[in-house]
């Protein structure tokens, strides 16, 4: 897990990773030695990764192989799972939004014994941090970049893949546009798309999220 250096506090879930040191020298004894900051850390991911897919189920959560996260640039650490079967076919999956984070429905479009998952939050989502609602006005044009998606999607396949793989890149709406800019971009990357509800950002599709919202009554 490349936590990369002490984390922030996270809004809302997960605040118990803030302020741990390199070393808790309070923590209790494990395996004949302190636990380290890094072990906790390891703890504090499982539990954020069986609440975010717990509703899938036992068997669901049974086939988490790693979860933790990742520093994909300097102070931004996205929160990922790593599921399914280390030898299987390799899936990146790509969540909705911009704004949303993964959950068990994602997974269970997924094959646990055939698939080689990894899924993450998008900058500012979820448990990755820092969160968007700590951000920034300007920071948050940062991470609405959607080409830090295609870049921060590379970074996971790079970290989980062998270089010879090509991967299969899932998601829905927004996730979808984020698949085709990721395939777009490194083609000789991609083995397949396996997209749902489609959104390509025309003009018109904005257009109509926009009428949609407005709309809505608050």
């Amino acid at each position: 897990m490349d936590i990369g250096g002490k984390p922030e506090a996270r809004a809302g879930r997960g605040n118990a990773h803030n302020g741990l040191e390199a070393t808790v020298e309070e923590a209790p004894m494990a395996i004949g030695r302190k636990k380290t900051g890094e072990d906790l850390l390891k703890e504090l991911a499982m539990t954020i990764a069986r609440e975010k897919i717990g509703k899938g189920g036992p068997e669901m959560l049974s086939r988490i192989i790693d979860a933790g996260w990742r520093e994909v640039e300097p102070g931004v650490h996205l929160f990922y799972i790593e599921w399914g079967n280390k030898k299987g076919v390799p899936f990146v999956m790509l969540h909705g939004g911009p704004g949303a984070e993964f959950n068990e429905t994602h997974f269970t479009l997924m094959d646990a014994k055939v698939h080689h998952v990894v899924a993450y939050d998008q900058r500012g989502c979820g448990a990755s941090f820092p969160l968007a609602s700590t951000m920034t006005k300007d920071d948050l044009k940062g991470i609405g970049n959607p080409l830090h998606v295609v870049h921060d999607t590379e970074h996971m396949r790079q970290t989980f893949f062998s270089d010879e793989q090509k991967i299969h890149v899932a998601g829905g709406s927004w996730g979808s546009t984020a698949a085709l800019l990721y395939a777009e971009a490194h083609p000789d990357k991609v083995a397949s798309l396996q997209i749902w509800s489609g959104f390509v950002g025309s003009r018109a599709e904005v257009e109509d999220l926009s009428l949609i919202h407005i709309s809505e009554p608050t």
